[in-house]
């Protein structure tokens, strides 16, 4: 179930297979630590955690008022009259 859905579905994923989980009632530990690994395509995300933001990463322009590669925001750098 969880390995096979699809992209769409992974914003609320992760509730749809807690709900499993607690309806057939496997048994479960908790600890404090988080444990979950998320992908993002977010250059935002990449800056909060210092890592390495790939060229693909999704950039707000407030010029375009919309989102631009990573890759095009550093171009624009060079040549701020492209975005």
């Amino acid at each position: 179930m969880w390995l096979f859905k699809e992209k769409s579905e992974s914003l609320y994923g992760d509730r749809i297979l807690w709900s499993t989980i607690k309806d057939i009632n496997i048994c479960r530990v908790h600890i404090p630590l988080p444990t979950v690994n998320y992908t993002t395509d977010y250059a935002s995300h990449y800056q909060i955690f210092n890592k390495k933001i790939s060229d693909h990463a999704r950039f707000f322009s407030e010029k375009e008022m919309n989102f631009i590669t990573y890759a095009e925001y550093c171009e624009s750098l060079d040549n701020p009259n492209l975005v």
